[in-house]
């Protein structure tokens, strides 16, 4: 069964797990209720997992654009930020991960990309050290702060 993800109390951050292996942070309201144009168009919400800091869990199946940003001040005086779609998810609710399963998953992902995450992609002891890190997390909110993701919007 889907529900809207505009009718869901999420708990943030929130941290989300693309189909092509990316982990995004989302810290606000805002943040999940917008998106950059090449995100919407190419379909990448499509099949992402998302976790709150609660630890429940859904699955994306849809995602609607249901109109545009506010218009602010800074989109005036700057052609950089664009006002971006507003959109609501529809979403599935996937049995909620233990934590350390979180962790695993955040683990596995700097395997496969230690660029992301490490000033020296090759370096076995500073991607040892990161996990380490993450691995020592007691919270959603400690894991999100230790990874250190930037919110962007393309």
């Amino acid at each position: 069964m889907t529900i809207q993800a505009s009718e869901i109390d999420f708990v943030y951050p929130i941290l989300c797990f693309t189909t092509d292996g990316e982990i995004w942070s989302i810290q606000t309201p805002h943040q999940r209720m917008t998106c950059g144009y090449k995100t919407l168009s190419s379909g990448l919400q499509i099949g992402m997992d998302l976790v709150d800091a609660s630890g429940r869990a859904w699955r994306v199946v849809s995602v609607q654009k249901i109109g545009y940003e506010a218009f602010r001040l800074r989109h005036i005086f700057s052609g950089l930020y664009p006002r971006l779609p507003v959109i609501d998810q529809a979403v599935e609710s996937l049995p909620s991960p233990d934590f350390a399963s979180v962790q695993e998953r955040v683990c596995q992902h700097m395997d496969a990309f230690p660029g992301d995450f490490c000033e020296f992609p090759d370096d076995e002891a500073e991607l040892s050290a990161r996990k380490a890190e993450i691995r020592s997390t007691t919270s959603m909110a400690e894991l999100d702060q230790a990874l250190g993701i930037d919110a962007f919007y393309e």
